[in-house]
């Protein structure tokens, strides 16, 4: 079984040449995110920036549960926000456990994101993989589900419903008055009993001074540059790429918060039953940080 860490470095050079191309506009960034897709996979591999890995777990277990709760045969899986193509590995990886159990499940896998380049490496990869073999593990999900990309406005995204909405730490996109809308919207895509399941930091920590959020930086920089030096064979950036753009991400990446634990409880329970909570303590990217872990329910609405 092909690890996560080994999946990125598959893709990684192909995803900064496919930004240098594609990138525009995004939620990071309406002028251009050519500075946050272009590093972001080598980040990832690097293990210094959030990623579905650090929840690896969760995503497989809350989505295998799912189809066995509701004993179906074909289900409908949106992934909104997708950043890169480590959230399809973890679903595709999920439904081939739960193909070796259920053999007729087929559906459908949707990726949603402003911007093309991690559109462009998801659909790459599921047609690489799907040719070449590599992930054979995986095969029975590529023969049993078709997978579409959309480069679109989540918030005007209406061309289906789903069971399933995934999406890893996409809501600290957003500020916080603007989540409650895109929750209600992400209601309006899901059937009733449809779930979303996804991950939000938490943030408890008080806020820091200049000088301490430059010396975050300087720390976050000096570790990925060290880190850099087991994979440099394998990168096409350069040791002075890969530190002038770590410096560039830490600077201008702008994590929203959303309150503590409690805040994003009551904001959740406005729109969804919440069937699921767990916070699970990470290293983070310039701090260590706590996310949470959740399941959130549509209920029926008579």
């Amino acid at each position: 079984m092909t690890s996560l860490k080994d999946h990125l470095l598959n893709t990684c050079n192909s995803m900064y040449k496919t930004a240098l191309t594609n990138c525009k506009s995004d939620f990071v960034d309406r002028d251009s995110c050519f500075w946050y897709h272009s590093i972001w996979q080598y980040l990832r591999v690097l293990d210094c920036v959030s990623s579905p890995d650090w929840h690896k777990d969760f995503y497989i277990q809350a989505i295998k549960k799912y189809i066995n709760k509701n004993n179906i045969n074909q289900i409908n899986i949106l992934i909104s926000g997708c950043a890169d193509n480590s959230m399809l590995y973890v679903v595709v990886l999920a439904l081939s456990q739960m193909i070796v159990e259920q053999s007729k499940l087929t559906g459908k896998i949707v990726a949603v994101d402003l911007c093309d380049t991690p559109l462009i490496v998801c659909r790459n990869w599921w047609a690489n993989a799907k040719k070449c073999g590599e992930y054979y593990d995986f095969d029975r999900v590529f023969q049993n589900f078709e997978f579409l990309t959309v480069a679109k406005d989540i918030f005007t995204y209406s061309n289906e419903h789903f069971n399933l909405i995934i999406t890893d730490a996409f809501l600290t996109r957003f500020p916080k008055d603007t989540v409650l809308s895109l929750l209600q919207h992400w209601k309006t895509l899901l059937y009733t009993s449809g779930q979303i399941i996804t991950t939000v930091r938490l943030h408890t920590e008080p806020s820091v001074s200049l000088n301490e959020r430059c010396s975050q930086i300087v720390d976050f920089v000096k570790k990925v540059t060290e880190r850099y030096t087991d994979y440099q064979d394998q990168f096409s950036m350069s040791r002075a790429q890969i530190k002038y753009k770590a410096y560039t991400y830490a600077v201008k990446m702008d994590s929203h918060s959303l309150g503590n634990a409690d805040e994003i409880m009551n904001m959740f329970k406005q729109c969804f039953k919440i069937v699921h909570y767990n916070d699970n303590k990470t290293q983070g990217e310039l701090t260590p940080a706590v996310y949470g872990q959740y399941v959130l329910e549509k209920e029926y609405e008579g």
